[in-house]
């Protein structure tokens, strides 16, 4: 009789420990805390880089607003045609810009949806073995990576395009300003 209840108290024993689910180890938890800082950095990173884009295309429409604006008439044929390169450079770096922030909007949005199903997924972690919680964290992590791999590509697309636009700007500046001086010139000797 001992025996016997040795026995199903062993069997209950090694049924209980097989059906019972094991939390996260603290070494998983700790993954996942370290992940969430590293999440976290990156999309402050891709914020950042967002406004910062966001900016400078702002600066590239009124630019371009302004190059549209300008009044061609009288100059001679080598300066027309110095104006309309420089609206064509233009367009070309608000279009450039613009490809850009279309990307970054739907990175935003696919973004924010990943932050929340992360958000979702550590809530529920506690409740998962320690097997379950690193398949899951490792599908982020995949995530994350492949983020980060865009935000740096745009990073250093962008950073192209900005010195390129800038430049493009700055060398329409200087012959907005020759023509001014060139049309002061003029009415001074009309005088």
């Amino acid at each position: 009789m001992k025996t016997k209840l040795a026995l199903i108290t062993a069997v209950v024993g090694l049924f209980a420990m097989t059906s019972c689910k094991h939390a996260p180890s603290e070494e998983t938890t700790k993954a996942v805390t370290e992940f969430e800082t590293a999440w976290s950095a990156l999309g402050t990173t891709a914020t950042t880089w967002g406004e910062e884009l966001k900016a400078t295309a702002a600066t590239c429409t009124e630019h371009c607003t302004m190059h549209d604006s300008m009044k061609m008439d009288g100059m001679d044929a080598a300066a027309m045609t110095k104006c309309t390169e420089m609206a064509t450079n233009c367009k070309n770096d608000k279009a450039a810009m613009d490809a850009m922030w279309g990307e970054f909007e739907a990175f935003s949005t696919g973004w924010a949806e990943a932050t929340a199903a992360f958000g979702e997924w550590k809530g529920k972690m506690a409740t998962m073995t320690d097997e379950e919680a690193k398949a899951a964290l490792a599908g982020f992590q995949t995530k994350m990576d492949e983020s980060k791999a865009k935000v740096e590509g745009w990073g250093a697309a962008y950073t192209t395009a900005k010195e390129t636009a800038m430049k493009n700007m700055e060398a329409c500046a200087n012959m907005q300003k020759m023509m001014a001086e060139q049309a002061s010139a003029k009415d001074g000797k009309k005088k």
